[in-house]
């Protein structure tokens, strides 16, 4: 679930569809039109939309559980964790 809505919101972000981000203009090339090719698109914002998963499923998953189990809710933000992870690495 934290690497679709990580997936999704960087994604909303580059089309434009959201007005708290937009693109990662880091990987925007700094070249000359004489050094051949360079991007300057609009790249994903992985962080933005990690950021929003962490405060999104994190923060809800620890309200919602006050009476539960400690050890689940470990267990649930490892593997949410896990997921924005492996997110993050296919964006490399």
């Amino acid at each position: 679930m934290a690497a679709g809505l990580v997936h999704a919101v960087t994604r909303s972000c580059s089309a434009g569809n959201m007005t708290e981000c937009a693109c990662d203009t880091s990987l925007q090339g700094t070249g000359s039109p004489s050094e051949g090719w360079h991007w300057g698109g609009c790249s994903d914002d992985i962080q933005y939309g990690m950021a929003l998963s962490r405060k999104f499923i994190d923060n809800s998953a620890k309200n919602s559980s006050a009476k539960g189990s400690d050890a689940l809710l470990t267990i649930n933000q490892h593997n949410s964790e896990a997921g924005r992870q492996v997110s993050e690495r296919q964006s490399d």
